[in-house]
């Protein structure tokens, strides 16, 4: 039996690669996918480790999706799409689609933070 590999990522949150920069996202995400693609011929038995975060570490949680590599969530707090109120609706529908497929995940802290 093998071991399994844990693999995370943290990275740049939209705002900071430029919101409609969607050039930089895109290269960004060919890259999350070309790196698990690799590791998963490599290492069949993968977990996708994730703070969940807009951005990146969502981007990342897609990824492991398609590539069917399961990922596990450590979330800042309890309903922290709380704060995502001035976003579109669909970004706090698709975090919990992306929590909810999840294999599980952990809330790191009872109370919010500033980052």
């Amino acid at each position: 039996m093998r071991d399994i590999v844990k693999i995370g990522i943290i990275g740049p949150k939209p705002y900071l690669i430029g919101e409609t920069d969607t050039v930089s996202r895109d290269k960004i995400r060919t890259g999350i996918g070309q790196i698990l693609s690799d590791l998963k011929k490599e290492y069949p038995t993968l977990l996708g480790l994730t703070g969940l975060d807009l951005g990146v570490e969502q981007d990342f949680a897609v990824a492991c999706s398609y590539y069917d590599i399961d990922y596990y969530c450590y979330v800042a707090y309890a309903q922290i799409y709380e704060g995502w109120n001035k976003l579109p609706e669909s970004v706090t529908e698709n975090y919990l689609k992306l929590l909810n497929s999840s294999v599980g995940y952990t809330i790191l802290s009872e109370g919010k933070f500033s980052p």
